[in-house]
């Protein structure tokens, strides 16, 4: 993984995570500190411009199914359009704290549920983009 000073992770097999460090700035609008951090299958990149790519090695259906969001969650008013790729979805908030049970780490964590045959909650994913 490509994670700093990150304690007590257990990253699920399959996936990698990288932290990205964003500029802040008047014209970004972004705080000193703030980051993401992305996570993708080890096969996702290879189709991440594509309608019907995969987010964490699954198709998006399983994703509505599996996490509980929805086309509109992820895209937004281009739900409905062609644009529905893995690389335009929302998929990465810009956080300021990386500790396990946070945002942050939602989706690691998510994969790491689901493949204990565990529901994820996303509540906190889906309340960061609605703010």
């Amino acid at each position: 993984s490509g994670l700093k000073r990150v304690h007590g992770l257990s990253i699920p097999s399959g996936i990698s995570l990288q932290q990205v460090s964003l500029l802040s700035s008047r014209a970004t609008g972004l705080d000193p500190g703030s980051l993401c951090v992305v996570a993708w299958g080890l096969a996702d990149e290879a189709r991440s411009g594509d309608v019907d790519g995969t987010f964490l090695g699954r198709s998006f259906d399983d994703l509505f199914r599996c996490a509980g969001v929805s086309p509109g969650d992820l895209w937004g008013h281009l739900a409905a359009g062609g644009a529905r790729t893995p690389r335009s979805a929302r998929l990465f908030p810009v956080v300021k704290d990386l500790r396990t049970g946070t945002l942050g780490f939602l989706w690691a964590e998510y994969e790491a549920a689901r493949q204990e045959g565990c529901r994820a909650r996303v509540d906190l994913w889906r309340r960061r983009w609605v703010q």
